[in-house]
């Protein structure tokens, strides 16, 4: 019994100097790399399948959360300084990389730490929950704020991005849409128009 608990796990990281804050895992499944943030101000990038460092990335606060892009080619990492940091996964560089060497830009709106990202499926948007109160949904591309939601009770603990379920295509009238999930005992939740102001 003591062997088979002693092999409850293929690889233990043990690299960074304080407390971990977050941990992503991307979509490769056994090949998959997996990204952790500390109270060191690091992320460090790892191979799932090899069990080993990759890329260490120093940041100028600490990292409180982190969001993959859908191609993995940069993550976002949220900051207690407010910022959000954009850093590139697939640029060339040693494990033991210098400070700020792969992050290649920044967002900042939010007046606290971040303290939650999300991305969509199509890496299109970014959601960033705050310490202030702020959800705000960031388009990737252009690094603009698309829409804003307050959170009135207090900070934002955490964010989560669904996909549209198929019934509520929007080339589909409501009504059909009413109809069919009255048909199946479904309602729809109440909108969020409350929480929402447009940054237009």
């Amino acid at each position: 019994m003591q062997e088979e608990e002693r092999h409850l796990y293929e690889y233990s990281f043990h690299e960074h100097t304080l407390k971990v804050t977050d941990i992503k895992i991307g979509y490769g499944g056994c090949n998959a790399i997996i990204v952790s943030a500390s109270e060191d101000r690091t992320c460090k990038v790892w191979s799932l399948s090899r069990g080993k460092l990759l890329r260490n990335i120093v940041f100028p606060s600490i990292i409180d959360a982190i969001a993959l892009d859908a191609g993995e080619h940069v993550f976002y990492a949220g900051g207690r300084d407010g910022k959000i940091y954009i850093a590139a996964l697939n640029a060339p560089g040693a494990s033991n990389s210098s400070y700020g060497l792969h992050i290649i830009g920044s967002l900042s709106e939010h007046s606290k730490a971040i303290t939650c990202l999300a991305s969509s499926a199509d890496g299109s948007l970014l959601v960033s929950g705050s310490e202030d109160g702020m959800i705000r949904v960031w388009d990737t591309k252009s690094r603009n704020i698309t829409r804003i939601f307050r959170h009135a009770k207090g900070p934002v603990s955490n964010v989560l991005v669904v996909r549209q379920p198929e019934h509520l295509n929007p080339g589909t009238s409501i009504n059909t849409q009413a109809s069919s999930l009255r048909g199946h005992g479904l309602l729809l939740p109440p909108p969020l128009q409350k929480y929402a102001n447009s940054a237009d």
